[in-house]
């Protein structure tokens, strides 16, 4: 019947919508051109029960932060009693904490790890997939048995650290058919500490709609959804004091669990709406002193239940919940569940009896009746868009007709893709039973590299083509209307529009260019709480640039030589606020509080008020980015990154850069500078951070599509910055 159906594309049953809609089944290809057979697809699916059978196999899913330790023997961890698990599901966060695997995403400890698992569970398994983003490894096997049972494999992964990209946090999921149930295992790190709820709840919705297969189905389409992972979520003790929560932990375990953040966002919908989870039955997962039994002797940190397993699938039952105590190479303890889990397959000779009445019946009804559909609009107009805003608009659209309906998008004949860079629309394509109704999702979202664009002409406009199979075309108008933001805009253009005062230390015929390196903000008094007296911008700066700008202190600056301010508000707010901040520019900031800034830039109003640090690190990031000519410009990077190796010819060719360009450069030098000299507080780590802002600084352009070219360019990117940086 495959070859019937036009290959192996799966059915998709009414439990597969990512919106829980059981009115359409979303095709796996915008561009696909099935008609009949999509339909066909649709009406065996809803009639799946007619010519299948359920069995239940047992699924072993397990998760263990190992807190970067080297590999050890997982026996204690893996092996359950008789009978053994058809399908082992294993989980890894921390795998590698080295800067090298944060930057280049290798590491060796995979294949270590992934040798262990297989040293445990012996030659009865065959493995699925392996899946691995940073220290996030997801690893599959299969009773040898069943192998040829699972089909349509597939791997994807999303980051969601700093600026939602870094895959310090983030998960990895793998998806696969089983018989005819569709599966998804995903391994998650979400962001940790106690008071960041909110960055886990978004780290969870930014995995679950972000990660889309080859096949377009994304995680909540399938049948069965396995999630595991350090969580990351902490408990809301209140006043009670550390002794108590660690008494709580040993011999009232229920009392303290109802304090579990995880619990308490479930029930409000913030997250994991619809997951089910085993019994906690098991003390706290985290955090141990390694070796040990013990809690967390050197910092006093809380217990808590971060390492979990949730599930949702009809019919899934919990056979076993438990925490690893026997494992104590890491600060966490290892955490499993086993599941019972119904599986599908089909009576091939009832199978075929219900596809004959099925297509029979389509032809009856082809025969008299063509497709039709309403949309509730066509015409889509999106108004004072901002940056850091993603507004959306609905269309519903409704099948008229007296047959299911296949509509998709397609492009028009001088267009490659189906939408613009700046739209996103969900479903692209679904198949529409007689009489029921989908709604289309259409979001805007403008990206920083839009940003000059959008600033330059804030308005766009485009034209959908929107396809019914067998029938006509929809036209829909989707127009756009920008507010311009600072956020894309030019240093130079900045400059004149910054023109901040001097310090009132200065005489007006002063006005040197050594003025735009000031540490402090131009809209406040000096900040010296977190500059350190040791650090100066003229001893960071080579004698070459200092001459530079020395030879100019007779001049006024001109209009466009003024530090450009929303950079060095931001700027000083992180040297101000942010040196003791652990993981500043590797944990990503709000969103609401990105907007926040945003809005205060824009106003006018340059007090970031009670905005936190985070978020001020990545709009700082998200700033550079989104730049029109990087801190040092595109014209000056093949002699920046030749002379990378020798650091008085970087001094002495950096100060050949525009000035605005050059005062910002020192600038961020010095912030470098700064939060290096706090590292014993904020665990900064000088590689990362120069590989982070190497690639700011200088930006790759994007016609440079080699792997092995764009590594060799931002290892010279990297070299240079760091003559720079003490």
């Amino acid at each position: 019947l495959s070859g019937v159906l036009g290959g192996k594309k799966e059915v998709r049953s009414r439990r597969s919508s990512p919106e829980g809609n059981s009115d359409c089944s979303h095709d796996m290809n915008p561009s696909s051109n099935l008609g009949t057979s999509e339909v066909l697809r649709c009406r065996m699916a809803e009639r799946e029960a007619d010519y299948t059978k359920v069995e239940h196999f047992s699924v072993f899913c397990g998760t263990w932060n190992v807190n970067g330790k080297p590999v050890s023997p997982v026996e204690q961890f893996l092996i359950v009693d008789d009978p053994l698990p058809d399908i082992y599901a294993v989980g890894f966060q921390e795998l590698d904490l080295s800067a090298e695997t944060l930057v280049l995403n290798e590491t060796a400890r995979e294949k270590d790890w992934v040798m262990a698992i297989e040293t445990a569970i012996g030659p009865s398994y065959v493995q699925v997939k392996v899946m691995r983003l940073v220290g996030m490894l997801l690893v599959v096997y299969v009773r040898q048995d069943f192998r040829d049972l699972i089909h349509d494999i597939d791997a994807q992964a999303c980051g969601t650290g700093l600026m939602k990209k870094m895959g310090n946090k983030g998960g990895v999921a793998i998806r696969f058919k089983f018989n005819m149930t569709t599966f998804c295992l995903v391994c998650s790190h979400l962001a940790a500490h106690q008071e960041e709820v909110e960055r886990r709840n978004e780290d969870f919705h930014d995995i679950l709609s972000r990660i889309t297969f080859n096949d377009d189905s994304c995680i909540a389409d399938h049948d069965m959804l396995m999630w595991m992972g350090d969580m990351n979520y902490r408990l809301n003790a209140g006043s009670l004091d550390e002794s108590n929560i660690r008494a709580m932990a040993l011999n009232d375990m229920p009392s303290l669990f109802k304090m579990d953040q995880l619990i308490h966002e479930q029930e409000a919908g913030r997250t994991f709406a619809g997951f089910q989870e085993g019994p906690v039955l098991f003390q706290p997962s985290y955090k141990y002193d390694p070796g040990t039994d013990q809690f967390d002797s050197e910092k006093g940190r809380s217990p808590a239940w971060c390492d979990r397993v949730l599930f949702r699938g009809d019919g899934i039952e919990v056979v076993d919940y438990r925490c690893h105590m026997a494992l104590k190479t890491s600060d966490h303890k290892p955490v499993s569940a086993l599941l019972r889990v119904p599986v599908r397959h089909s009576d091939p000779i009832r199978e075929k009896e219900v596809f004959t009445e099925e297509l029979f019946h389509m032809d009856r009804m082809a025969n008299n009746m063509l497709p039709n559909v309403q949309l509730s609009t066509l015409d889509l107009v999106f108004s004072d868009v901002k940056f850091f805003e993603s507004p959306a608009q609905y269309v519903k659209v409704t099948n008229t007709g007296n047959v299911p309906c296949h509509f998709h998008f397609v492009s028009r004949l001088d267009d490659t893709a189906f939408f613009p860079p700046w739209l996103t629309v969900k479903p692209a394509s679904a198949v529409l039973r007689s009489g029921k109704s989908t709604t289309l999702t259409f979001t805007v979202s403008i990206r920083p590299n839009l940003l000059t664009q959008f600033n330059r002409r804030p308005s766009a406009e485009k034209i959908l083509i929107f396809h019914l199979e067998s029938s006509r075309d929809f036209f829909l108008n989707v127009s756009v209307k920008f507010t311009p933001t600072v956020f894309g805009r030019s240093l130079s253009e900045l400059s004149v529009l910054s023109q901040p005062r001097l310090e009132p230390s200065l005489e007006p015929q002063a006005r040197d260019r050594t003025t735009a390196l000031s540490c402090s903000n131009p809209t406040s008094e000096n900040s010296s709480r977190n500059a350190s007296p040791a650090v100066s911008v003229t001893s960071m700066m080579g004698p070459g640039v200092a001459a530079h700008l020395a030879q100019k202190a007779s001049s006024a600056l001109d209009d466009s030589d003024h530090p450009p301010r929303p950079l060095w508000v931001l700027f000083d707010a992180l040297i101000e606020r942010g040196l003791d901040t652990v993981d500043l520019f590797f944990q990503g900031g709000r969103q609401r509080e990105l907007a926040y800034i945003r809005e205060a830039f824009d106003s006018g109003d340059y007090d970031l008020g009670t905005v936190g640090v985070r978020s001020i690190a990545e709009a700082l990031l998200v700033f550079l980015e989104a730049l029109p000519e990087p801190i040092v410009p595109f014209r000056f990077h093949s002699a920046c990154l030749y002379c990378c190796g020798a650091r008085a010819a970087c001094h002495e060719l950096i100060e050949t850069i525009p000035l605005v360009h050059l005062t910002s450069f020192m600038k961020l030098t010095m912030m470098l500078t700064l939060l290096l000299s706090q590292s014993s507080k904020n665990h900064s780590n000088r590689s990362s951070l120069l590989s982070l802002f190497g690639n700011v600084v200088f930006r790759t352009p994007p016609d440079i599509e080699s792997p092995k070219e764009r590594a060799i360019r931002e290892k010279k990117c990297v070299q240079f910055l760091g003559h720079f940086v003490q």
